[in-house]
Parts: C-alpha cells; sequence; structure tokens
C-alpha cells in the first residue's frame, strides 16, 4: 500500500497531487490528516462497494474480466432462493431487506446491500462460486475476504485483532482485483477499503459516524413534505411539529418503551437482571407431558450445575413459572413456540452458545425456542428455556492454501422442518445470544444457510450435540 497522505499536503496544498489549496479543515486544532474525514460504511460499504460486486458477478458489464461473473441462471437461481427463503428469516432482526437481487437490484437501499454482503454474498454466492470455480479458486477466496474485512468493520467493538484482520482480508480482497480483474473496475471505493483500519484507529468504529440515523430522517421528512409551491415552509412545519412531539413524549413519556408490552404479570429472577419472563404464570412440568418430558431435561440441567449427582438422587420440584415471552438485555423480544406470535415468519430459531463435556469450551449451536421458564432446586433458582438443537449443522471449507478456512454453517432440514438426531435441551436463557433465520440454498433443495445479526465467515466452530 502507498504511503498516505502527509497533514501538510491538507494543511499546505500539493498541486502535484491535485489538492490546489489548503483545506479550511487544516486549522482546526483537532485536524490530524486524512483520516480526519471519516468513512461511511452505508455508503462506501453498501451501495457503492458491495452493489458493484453484484454488478461484475451478475454480467452487467460483459467485456471485462471480473473473475466472478455467473451466468444468469445461476442469478436467477440466487434471487429465487431468497424469495423463498422470505418465510424463514425473521421480520426485523436485520436492519435491511431481503430482495431478489436478480431481478430487483435498482430499488434496494444501502441497508439492503449491506444485509446481502454479511448474509448472501458468503452464502447463497459463495455456493454457486464454489460449484462454478472450485473452492480452492481465488477468486472464492477473495469474495469471503472482502466479506470479513468489511463485516467486522461494522462492528460496534473493535479490538487489535479485528483491525489486523480488517487490514489482512481487505488488503487480499485489493490485491485480487488489482491482479486479476480489468483495471476499469477498481474504483475509488474499492481504493477507499484500504484505509478502513486506519479510519477506525483514529476515530473508532464505523457505525458510530455512519449516515443512517440522518437517512432514517430524511425518509420520515420525504414521505411528509408534500407541498410543491412551497416545500420550504412545509419542510419547517414538519420538523417544529416533531420537535414538539419529541419534546412531549420526552416529559410524559420519559421511559421509552417497546411496540410490545408484557400483558399483565412480568418477572426477573434476583440475580439476573438482563431476563425478564413476560405475562407469567405458575405451572407444572406435567402440564407439557403431551409435548415433552419436562422432569427429565430439568434434572439433565440442574445435574450439570454441580459436581455431584445431588441432582440425580434429590426430589425436583414440580412446580414452575411459565412465562410467553422473554424479554433480554432491554433490547430484545424474543418468542417461543408454545405461545407463538401471529407473524407469519419465523421467529423462534435462535443461536446459542453453550458449554461443553471439555471444561472451559464453549460450542455454537442453533436451534428453537420451545418454552421459558423458572425453576428452582435447592434454593437456587433460573431462568431457564427448553430449545430443540438442530443437529448436522455444518460448515463448508474454503482456501487456496492446505489449511482450509471455514464459511458460514448450514443444516439439512425436511420438508416439515425437522431432521433426525435434533435434541431437546434446557439451558439458561443468557446463552441466547440473538435470533437466527434460514436462508434456502440455491443449489440443493433440502440445504439451509443460518444467518444471524453481525456474522462472520469463519466466527462459528460448529460443535456436536453428543458433546453438550
Amino acid at each position: 500500500m502507498s504511503d498516505p497522505r502527509e497533514i501538510e499536503e491538507f494543511t499546505e496544498g500539493d498541486k502535484g497531487f491535485g489538492i490546489e489549496k489548503a483545506t479550511e479543515f487544516g486549522s482546526l486544532k483537532s485536524f490530524h490528516g486524512y483520516t480526519f474525514f471519516g468513512l461511511d460504511e452505508l455508503y462506501l460499504i453498501g451501495a457503492n462497494c458491495t452493489r458493484k460486486i453484484w454488478l461484475m458477478i451478475s454480467g452487467e458489464y460483459p467485456n471485462v474480466d471480473s473473475t466472478i461473473t455467473l451466468s444468469k441462471q445461476c442469478c436467477s437461481a440466487i434471487g429465487n432462493a431468497i424469495i423463498k427463503s422470505i418465510p424463514t428469516i425473521p421480520s426485523s432482526t436485520f436492519e435491511g431487506s431481503f430482495r431478489d437481487v436478480s431481478r430487483k437490484a435498482k430499488p434496494m437501499r444501502s441497508v439492503d446491500w449491506i444485509v446481502f454482503m454479511q448474509c448472501v454474498l458468503p452464502t447463497l454466492v459463495f455456493e454457486q462460486l464454489v460449484n462454478i470455480y472450485g473452492a480452492n479458486a481465488p477468486q472464492v477466496e477473495a469474495i469471503i475476504s472482502f466479506v470479513i474485512g468489511c463485516s467486522l468493520a461494522l462492528q460496534w467493538e473493535i479490538d487489535e485483532e479485528d483491525l489486523a484482520k480488517i487490514k489482512s482480508n481487505l488488503h487480499a480482497w485489493h490485491i485480487h482485483l488489482k491482479d486479476n480483474v480489468t483495471p476499469n473496475m477498481y474504483t475509488v471505493n474499492f481504493h477507499y477499503l484500504r484505509h478502513i483500519h486506519d479510519t477506525i484507529e483514529a476515530l473508532g468504529p464505523l457505525r458510530g459516524y455512519s449516515t443512517r440515523s440522518a437517512e432514517r430522517a430524511f425518509g420520515f421528512f420525504k414521505r411528509h413534505v408534500k407541498s410543491r409551491a412551497s416545500p420550504g415552509v412545509n419542510a419547517g412545519n414538519i420538523i417544529k411539529r416533531q420537535l414538539i412531539m419529541r419534546n412531549f413524549e420526552r416529559v410524559y413519556n420519559p421511559d421509552e418503551l417497546l411496540d410490545e408490552q408484557p400483558e399483565e404479570n412480568d418477572y426477573s429472577v434476583e440475580g439476573f437482571p438482563e431476563a425478564e419472563m413476560w405475562d407469567c404464570c405458575e405451572g407444572s412440568i406435567y402440564d407439557f407431558l403431551e409435548d415433552f418430558d419436562m422432569r427429565e431435561y430439568i434434572k439433565k440441567y440442574w445435574h450439570n450445575q454441580f459436581p455431584d449427582d445431588r441432582a440425580l438422587t434429590a426430589p425436583i420440584s414440580t412446580t414452575i413459572r411459565v412465562g410467553k415471552r422473554l424479554f433480554m438485555y432491554g433490547r430484545t423480544l424474543y418468542r417461543c413456540q408454545k405461545y407463538p406470535s401471529t407473524a407469519r415468519n419465523l421467529d423462534t430459531l435462535v443461536r446459542l452458545v453453550l458449554p461443553t463435556r471439555t471444561s472451559g469450551v464453549n460450542g455454537t449451536y442453533f436451534g428453537e425456542l420451545l418454552l421459558f421458564f423458572v425453576h428452582e432446586f435447592q434454593g437456587q433458582e433460573r431462568p431457564l428455556c427448553l430449545v430443540k438443537l438442530y443437529s448436522g449443522v455444518t460448515v463448508d471449507k474454503y482456501g487456496t492454501t492446505t489449511r482450509r478456512k471455514r464459511g458460514i454453517p448450514h443444516v439439512h432440514r425436511r420438508a416439515d422442518g425437522s431432521t433426525p438426531g435434533d435434541k431437546l435441551y434446557v439451558t439458561d436463557v443468557e446463552n441466547i445470544k440473538s435470533y437466527a433465520g434460514m436462508l434456502k440454498s440455491s443449489l440443493v433443495d433440502d440445504r439451509f444457510y443460518l444467518i444471524y445479526p453481525e456474522m462472520i465467515p469463519g466466527d462459528v466452530k460448529v460443535t456436536e450435540l453428543s458433546r453438550v
């Protein structure tokens, strides 16, 4: 990478590089060089780089060598798989929308392109590239390097290890473009990607100064400004009304509330303030005998909590406190299959991190939430959940070296949604990490990629169910 611009080039100017005169920002005490201007993740990664990559993939540039071009049939298969997957992707979990990119790419917003980058490039596009070019093809590794670098850069918390990975992965993508792709495909936005790690070092995570919140405000005012004769006056009135309403809400509704609230009883266990059981009622473990043997799973849970066998010999209370919904960390509301919502989309699939039989080692698992409840044993009360863990979760491997890299987890499911070997398991609700969805493969009918917010290829080290 060439040396970045020196601060004097901005404060004094450098006509040899097209900097005709000193920038006005150079007079500020806070000015520290080219990273002062920041980079907007929404447009850089979303509307520009990812959109450009899809245009290269879909063959919009017929007379260039992009190394990642797919046929129209492959692109159509990707679009169809996205549409078929909408019922298995929870609503409001991802900030963008999943659209048929093969037919409706033009109306896609920047947030939609970012979701496409995080969830579709490393899954549906990845499998098509592997099918045509092979898992060890350099363009396959390059496209996943782009996804890893950008996904890491979109995190709210970034450490030194993340910065090193951002730099190395985006450099790998840059080298592939420079060495293998027709030069006019390398735009200035691809060049900006190489400055992301320096910008984050200077200013912090990209999400901290993104234009996302401003874009939401622009959308609001665009929908409400109707006047053609006096749009300025109309906009001013809308802004004034909005300020008045916000102030009213702040004074009379000081607590920012969710759209959904507990109907009546909510319950928190002492020592677990992050977990709230909503709409609770007293119940018994025998209330659910038609569906599952709660006593067996609860006994196994308590047995795992102690170094001895007391849970196997001591009497287990049959009383439980059942919650219809679970509110975690003040921001996420989970639902379970026993008390389903009215949503058409799947909203009970989650990603969990669970302890394994190997001391100190945790594994990543995916499963469906069946029931939320609180149970007490020998004076210890815990907020728990019964979950059906998916079996057969695997990760595709790729790479040009002998040490293969891991991609995104996927699972094979029957038409009725079941798979032999699924395991019912009771665990602490704090082990639930996020909602998850299933993205249907564009090549294999019964294969589904397991996607979740802020996922990064290689992040999931899948562990066998037998180790739980």
